[in-house]
């Protein structure tokens, strides 16, 4: 069980309250729905980040690429510093789209890129675009009922699943988990490579999905390092007598270092808190702590979610004549319970 603020429940049960009442609205349709006349595929979580939504994001994009020509990705654009409806194009970075859509434009720049908290607006504009053909992926988007999408798929954290978490602010759920019933497919996301099937049965009997859900375990796929700027590529497996410096500013940073520490000699962890916008300060600091390193072979490694915060703005000249590498991640599959979850998905792309 994930610690609970007991201060803080009676907080919590009005802000459960006023959620079941807002979700009970919408669910009966005393608040108008909008039924997007567009393929819509919402992905989401009931806890406040950490969940892994960027590397599912990009899984779908990579699966639905070859089926689809017109694919757009909407967020709303967390901690961005401009307002309204944008989509992206040149001259842009992450302070005008937020971070992880500036990281799927960077990756897919053949896919629309919107971001808007008005995701009405955003759906309408895309629709009309493509006349009606095209399909959309809607980041952190199972709080936003006014959008009724139509393939719903929670993710819950193996390590933080939110069976055992509470409402905010006494815990750290946006809502009541009897809400994890309402998806059509559950992701269980950053288990362990090596997950048992008694531990996956385990599990399941905890979450107990209706026979309208599926369920699905993921685990986080490392690839190999490649360079932020011009030094060569390093492989992986040769990382057995480096040090590496991690700079993250991400929710969940075990992952990153459980399998970091399984490759190199060790991990020196210099963390920041989620969504930072990096300062010459931090940079600084991690300069610092590269070159406080005694070891002969060191290098600093980031996350492509990190480096999107850092592309194209001023800190990036503080880190140019470092060894900073990139650890790109990917979603994958135990066994070929991958092809029954690109099966679910394209069922629901090819219906009328």
């Amino acid at each position: 069980m994930m610690k609970i603020n007991v201060v803080l429940l009676p907080l919590a049960l009005l802000y459960d309250l006023a959620t079941r009442i807002r979700n009970y609205l919408y669910l009966h349709n005393v608040l108008k729905v909008f039924h997007p006349p567009v393929k819509t595929i919402a992905i989401g979580n009931l806890s406040m980040g950490g969940s892994g939504k960027t590397p599912v994001a990009e899984y779908l994009i990579r699966l639905l690429s070859e089926e689809f020509g017109n694919i757009a990705y909407l967020s709303r654009g967390y901690k961005r510093k401009s307002k309204g409806f944008v989509i992206a194009g040149d001259e842009i970075n992450y302070r005008n789209i937020g971070d992880e859509a500036f990281q799927v434009y960077r990756k897919f720049p053949n896919v629309t890129i919107m971001v808007s908290n008005n995701r009405k607006e955003a759906i309408e504009y895309f629709s009309e675009k493509t006349e009606n053909q095209g399909l959309i992926i809607l980041d952190d988007a199972l709080q936003h009922r006014q959008v009724r999408c139509g393939l719903n798929i929670l993710l819950t954290s193996y390590h933080r699943p939110y069976f055992q978490d509470f409402i905010f602010p006494a815990g750290s759920l946006r809502e009541s988990k009897k809400y994890a019933s309402l998806p059509d497919i559950i992701l269980i996301t950053k288990c362990p490579p090596s997950l048992s099937q008694k531990q996956q049965d385990d599990f399941l009997s905890k979450i107990r999905p209706l026979p309208h859900q599926s369920v699905f375990f993921t685990f986080l796929r490392y690839l190999p390092l490649y360079p932020a700027f011009s030094h060569e590529n390093i492989d992986l497996q040769s990382l057995r007598n480096f040090h590496i410096i991690t700079f993250t500013g991400i929710a969940d940073t075990r992952p990153l270092e459980e399998y970091l520490n399984s490759v190199c000699k060790k991990v020196i962890p210099v963390k920041f808190q989620d969504h930072k916008e990096f300062c010459k300060k931090n940079i600084q600091r991690v300069a610092e702590t590269f070159e406080h390193c005694q070891a002969e072979k060191k290098i600093i490694v980031t996350t492509e979610k990190d480096f999107s915060r850092i592309k194209g703005l001023e800190t990036e000249k503080y880190l140019e004549n470092l060894p900073l590498f990139i650890l790109p991640v990917e979603t994958a599959f135990y066994g070929n319970t991958g092809n029954l979850f690109k099966q679910k998905i394209l069922d629901y792309v090819g219906k009328n």
